[in-house]
């Protein structure tokens, strides 16, 4: 065995043993005493911290802190979001820029800015300024086979392969995309980056890169862009870009945890909503976070203000996180995000988030991680949301445990807790789609494993929303293989996601008039139903199993449900069904508007059948006898003669 895992091994054991003399004594508290310091209530506790080490120490301190707390330094600068009022981000736009501080992009009430450290404090005093907190982070969605499991091998083989289609994979980074043009990748691509530094591999991220090697899968045919961001402001601006681009599907095999109150609604689902209103189609990972998530009452039965997970038979006042064997390796990453159910903009209840260790000295614990954003400061914070955020690399090798203390609540707040990267002791699996897989307009995906599809991933997040929809819409295969990832390699709700883009984008090749309303029910009636008969809260409607291509009586590549004249007579379907004719034969009995007597040509004798009537209204007249203008007028006229006399002698062809 390598030294080092043998120490490794040698660190499991003494932790294993410590956990079992753990286990045999509980204690009635594990959260410790009360938090909360004093810092501007504008500014959130994790830049809070930062601030003030900046003050204490210089550079140094600053960027010893922003590791601790997970803030991105770019030298003595940091990236912020500043919530405004509407209408009020050319103020905050002319504070920052007295303050030498760079605006890199706004959306809405939300301005990103590059503020230097020393400058951080004045920025959070100025006037416009209701918050500034770090951007958020979206998560990518990660823990060949799917084309043949949902028959999109099949719609390929009819010649249905995306073509005309645009399709765009938006995500973190596409690391090696290059490399694989022209053959797991098309030939060309659009490629846009969003991000302040404008690399497009999101700092050598592959994961956009593996999403658009499914896409291309299932649609090879597809005009394919790729687009990135790193916060939501760039997250906005691309959106609007593709828009632009005229791209009718995208994909997003991503989540936010607390962008939004969890109801479809929120900065990111926002985006989705104005995309989708605008012909968008939006494939969204479910998450794979069902293990990863609690939510339940703020529950204090012995009154200390922390939070009890358990009350009986002891109290537990810390959800652990369950790394390898329930231990975290010093440098392991560990986040997690806490929400409550007050106005998103308007919270005043106030909750705090910690990770926690036990002192190996003293046995008390020690706080590793907080996030105390004010939402009351002795009366409610104006603007607050109700989330508390932190994301670290941990210290130590040790037990960690995520802990909540309530600092100010006149009732108790329902509560949501996301871990980012470990599951944890205490799970409620229910309710842990991610954001904006919530939203009502996407087509959200849940994971089933290709080789054992009946069965839901034990990670795939599940529904309800919080205003209690039903989430995830379907459900995509995953463990496929990629050659980013390697073979069945590519796990989680973020490979089942591009399964379905790249099927939208099937469809709405042979359907080109279908809205995205349209083909996210076409996609669901087109399922293998599994767990709950009908639509549940694991598989939604079940799991993807294209059938037949839709009929295409003239074979002109356009559905029938989309094509204005199916049988290609040149009369619209709509005019023959005025008319009384089939708008799906060209020949036969009451088929071609011209054969008016059905003998198969535009003769003397069908022009003697209008002259007989003319002028007379419709009816009495036959509507038969109306075939002009494009749209019948209702009478038999010069215009059905004229048009039945430029038609004479031709024979219709079946």
């Amino acid at each position: 065995m390598h030294p080092r895992a043998t120490a490794r091994a040698a660190v499991i054991l003494a932790v294993l043993a410590g956990l079992l003399v753990f286990a045999g004594a509980p204690v009635a508290s594990f959260a410790g005493g009360h938090e909360q310091p004093s810092h501007p209530s504008r500014l959130d506790s994790r830049l809070a911290r930062v601030s003030e080490a900046f003050q204490r120490g210089g550079a140094a301190e600053a960027a010893a802190k922003a590791g601790e707390s997970g803030v991105e330094l770019r030298g003595d600068k940091v990236r912020v979001i500043v919530e405004t009022a509407q209408g009020h981000g050319e103020d905050v736009a002319a504070a920052a820029h007295s303050l030498r501080a760079t605006v890199e992009g706004t959306h809405g009430t939300l301005v990103q800015v590059l503020v230097p450290l020393a400058a951080l404090d004045a920025l959070a005093r100025s006037g416009p300024s209701q918050l500034i907190r770090p951007p958020l982070k979206a998560i990518p969605d990660v823990t060949g086979q799917g084309v043949s499991l949902t028959n999109a091998s099949g719609w390929q083989a009819q010649g249905v392969t995306g073509a005309g289609v645009k399709v765009a994979v938006l995500d973190l980074g596409f690391q090696g995309y290059q490399g694989l043009l022209g053959t797991e990748l098309p030939p060309a691509v659009t490629a846009q980056s969003f991000r302040a530094d404008g690399d497009i591999t999101g700092a050598g991220q592959p994961h956009g890169t593996a999403v658009a090697e499914i896409v291309h899968e299932m649609a090879p045919g597809a005009q394919m862009y790729l687009a990135n961001f790193d916060t939501e402001v760039e997250l906005a601006n691309a959106s609007q870009w593709l828009t632009a681009q005229g791209v009718k599907v995208i994909n997003a095999s991503w989540g936010y945890f607390t962008s939004g109150p969890g109801d479809g609604t929120g900065v990111v689902d926002n985006i989705v909503t104005q995309s989708t209103a605008a012909g968008t189609l939006w494939s969204v990972a479910a998450g794979n976070h069902a293990t990863k998530h609690w939510s339940g009452p703020f529950n204090d039965q012995d009154n200390n203000t922390w939070h009890e997970f358990q009350d009986t038979p002891f109290i537990d006042e810390g959800n652990q996180l369950n790394g390898f064997f329930g231990v975290l390796f010093a440098g392991d990453p560990a986040a997690a995000e806490l929400r409550w159910d007050d106005p998103f903009g308007a919270s005043c209840r106030d909750y705090d988030l910690y990770l926690k260790r036990t002192d190996d000295n003293t046995g008390l614990p020690i706080t590793v991680a907080a996030s105390e954003t004010r939402q009351n400061d002795g009366g409610c914070v104006p603007g607050a949301n109700p989330v508390e955020q932190f994301a670290i690399t941990v210290p130590v090798t040790d037990t960690y445990h995520l802990t909540i203390q309530k600092h100010a609540a006149d009732t108790n707040a329902n509560l949501d807790l996301y871990s980012a990267y470990q599951d944890i002791e205490y799970v409620v699996t229910a309710g842990s789609v991610l954001q904006p897989a919530d939203n009502p307009n996407a087509l959200t995906v849940g994971a089933v494993y290709w080789n054992s599809p009946n069965t839901i991933e034990s990670f795939s997040s599940l529904g309800p929303t919080s205003d209690g929809r039903i989430k995830p819409d379907i459900a995509g295969p995953d463990g496929v293989s990629t050659a980013t990832y390697g073979p069945s390699a590519f796990y989680g709700t973020s490979a089942a996601s591009p399964h379905l883009a790249g099927a939208a984008a099937l469809v709405k090749q042979r359907l080109p008039c279908y809205t995205p309303s349209q083909l996210k029910a076409f996609l669901e009636t087109n399922v293998v139903d599994l767990g709950a008969a009908g639509k549940d809260n694991t598989f939604g409607s079940g799991r993807l199993l294209l059938g037949a291509t839709p009929v295409d009586t003239d074979a002109d590549g356009t559905g029938d449900a989309c094509d204005s004249d199916d049988d290609n007579d040149t009369w619209s379907d709509v005019s023959e069904a005025v008319i009384g004719t089939s708008p799906l034969l060209k020949c036969g009995t009451n088929a071609w508007p011209a054969d008016v007597n059905d003998d198969t040509f535009a003769d003397i004798s069908d022009i003697a059948a209008l002259t007989g009537v003319f002028g007379s209204p419709v009816p009495p007249a036959p509507p038969r006898y109306d075939v002009a203008p494009a749209t019948p007028d209702g009478f038999v006229d010069i215009t059905d003669v004229a048009r039945l006399t430029g038609l004479f002698g031709q024979h219709c062809t079946p």
